[in-house]
Formats: C-alpha cells, sequence, structure tokens
C-alpha cells in the first residue's frame, strides 16, 4: 500500500515512494500458523531476496527439533529474541547436550542474537507465557533444508 512520497535527505529534487507492506500469516488455520508472519524483502546478498520471519509462541509449544547441513540461507541460522523466556536446547555429532536460558523482557533486557550453525540439533522451548522472536534467512525459506532428530541420530551413527 503507497503511503506517501517523502523526499530524500541531501536530494531535495528527488522523491521516494514510501511503502508499508502488512505481514500475512503462515497459515491462518492452524494456531502456531496463525502466530507466524513472513515478511520477504529485497537485498543487495547474494541471494536476491531475504526472509524475515516473526514468531509468537506460547507456553509449552516447541519449535525445532531438527538441523541444517551447510546450505546458504541456514549457515548460520539466526534467531532474535524480543520477548520473553526460551531455552534453546542444543545436541551436537558427538552426542554432548546443552540447554541455554535467554530471558528477554520489557525491564531494560536487550533482545538476544543467537547464531546456529550447521549440523546441530536444536529446538527452542517457550518457558514464559508469551515469546516473540525473530529468524533471518538470505534466501526464501526451502523446507526441504530441515532434517529431524531421527534423521540426525542415523548421521552420528555413521
Amino acid at each position: 500500500m503507497r503511503l506517501r512520497k517523502a523526499p530524500i535527505i541531501g536530494e531535495p529534487s528527488r522523491v521516494a515512494d514510501v511503502w508499508f507492506e502488512v505481514c500475512k500469516p503462515d497459515d491462518p488455520t492452524s494456531p502456531k500458523g496463525s502466530r507466524t508472519w513472513n515478511l520477504l524483502f529485497d537485498t543487495d546478498m547474494q541471494a536476491g531476496r531475504a526472509r524475515c520471519m516473526i514468531a509468537y509462541r506460547i507456553r509449552g509449544e516447541g519449535v525445532g527439533n531438527h538441523f541444517h547441513p551447510r546450505v546458504e540461507n541456514k549457515d548460520p541460522e539466526i534467531f532474535v529474541v524480543l520477548i520473553g523466556s526460551v531455552e534453546f536446547w542444543f545436541k551436537d555429532i558427538y552426542g554432548e547436550e546443552r540447554t541455554i536460558p535467554i530471558a528477554v523482557n520489557s525491564q531494560n533486557i536487550n533482545p538476544v542474537m543467537i547464531k546456529i550453525p550447521p549440523y546441530l540439533l536444536h529446538r527452542i522451548n517457550i518457558v514464559s507465557p508469551y515469546a516473540v522472536f525473530e529468524e533471518f534467512q538470505t534466501g526464501p525459506f526451502d523446507p526441504f533444508v530441515n532434517y529431524s532428530a531421527v534423521e540426525f541420530e542415523l548421521l552420528r551413527q555413521q
């Protein structure tokens, strides 16, 4: 939707269009899908398009329990926790497990960025009544680059 035309600072003779775009839910028919929004935007990264996913999750909901191989838009996978308490659970190829609690709230605790490297099984558990987080990718979402915990265990056995 076009809002207005605004002058570009330093170039008063030029005018740029100012736009806003309403993020659309992933899947309005499912509870989690109706609270997950995607915004695709042009970028000068090699992928040509980037993706910012904003998700609102409630206590007890798990996110993930998968891993990614070394693919361009998931190397690393980047999350920013904006609001709430979450626990990130990780398991590496050698079987070592680790849980990292992260708490972000409105009392001057800054958002936290998490970068997850390839081949690391990971899951996010929502601890607070709700949490809001973003995920950034340097290209469109591809569900075929997510591998399950079962596939991870097969990889570990090799």
